[in-house]
């Protein structure tokens, strides 16, 4: 505030001018900050996802520069509240007390209304910077917490006004100001509900891709691993027996491939790749039951060097009825 008679700037709690010495009013504990219901104020605040409160601390610093014959800039100070809230309930609190405004719990209620609505406020602010899932009922929660400190500076407010005048003189009906608002409040609300939907859907999409992602590659290099283990401890090409000989392994797409090679044997018995599979199957099972398991399949490639006839069968853990 200022000194009607220099214009030095004075704080709240000063009697005299320090510069000029003039006796100074304290206009301030008489000042009509502006009226709202409790309910109209909870509502419009929440509707608008917290936006409604910049009018609200637009239409007080409104007040206070008139009452305080100040060179403030409202509109400033309401962008600010971080900043500036401290000052205006500041303010308002010293003016409800004059007219015998208690509060039972808080001996510094300005000091810790402006210290918990800050703290929602910058919670609000760091979820604007993230593309969270439910990102509107985060916004939403964080707007009705930030309402409750602003209900307990309107409710002095409302005290301190009823007392000057008489009774309560709240709002009925809605400013050119406050219409605009709420209509530009409300779009903000849908428009972050529909954001937070399409955040969801696609949070989703990109959870399960990744999860498929992760599995895939994880899976991938317990196949290369393996691989590498089986070379290592064997040497190649391995004769199983004198008729069969392992040539090669591979790691393939969700697979170990054996290359084996066939040779010394009737070449007039046929075989079918379904019937060199069933006769397989007992040996797969026991012998590679553990890599089945894990869900990596098992392919055999015969090659016969005795006719040039070429076989492949393959199994998985549902071949053994592994789970």
């Amino acid at each position: 505030m200022k000194c009607k008679n220099c214009s030095n700037d004075l704080s709240l709690e000063a009697t005299s001018c320090n510069k000029c010495g003039a006796l100074i009013e304290h206009k301030i504990c008489r000042t009509e900050y502006f009226s709202i219901s409790l309910t109209r104020l909870f509502l419009l605040s929440v509707i608008t996802l917290g936006i409604y409160q910049f009018y609200f601390f637009y239409k007080n610093w409104i007040i206070v520069k008139k009452s305080e014959n100040s060179t403030i800039f409202p509109v400033v100070r309401a962008l600010l509240p971080v900043i500036f809230c401290y000052s205006l309930f500041k303010r308002v609190f010293k003016s409800a007390e004059m007219q015998g405004y208690r509060t039972r719990f808080m001996p510094c209620p300005a000091a810790f209304i402006a210290i918990v609505y800050s703290i929602f406020l910058i919670i609000s602010s760091i979820l604007t910077q993230f593309s969270f899932s439910n990102l509107f009922l985060k916004h939403f929660i964080v707007s009705i917490l930030m309402a409750f400190p602003i209900l307990a500076v309107q409710n002095a407010i409302n005290f301190n006004n009823a007392k000057i005048k008489g009774s309560p003189d709240l709002r009925k009906i809605f400013s050119r100001g406050e219409i605009l608002l709420i209509i530009f409040g409300i779009l903000v609300f849908f428009i972050v509900a529909q954001e937070s939907w399409l955040l969801r859907d696609e949070y989703k999409v990109v959870n399960k891709n990744t999860k498929t992602e992760n599995i895939s590659d994880f899976k991938t290099n317990f196949i290369n691993l393996t691989v590498q283990k089986l070379k290592n401890g064997n040497n190649l090409p391995m004769k199983i027996d004198d008729k069969t000989t392992i040539v090669d392994i591979t790691a393939e797409p969700n697979a170990i491939r054996y290359y084996i090679a066939v040779s010394g044997i009737d070449s007039s018995l046929k075989e079918t790749n379904e019937s060199l599979r069933n006769s397989l199957i007992p040996y797969a099972c026991k012998k590679f039951a553990a890599l089945l398991i894990t869900g990596v399949n098992l392919e055999f490639a015969y090659d016969v060097k005795d006719n040039g006839d070429k076989y492949f069968v393959s199994f998985t853990k549902n071949d053994c009825y592994l789970k």
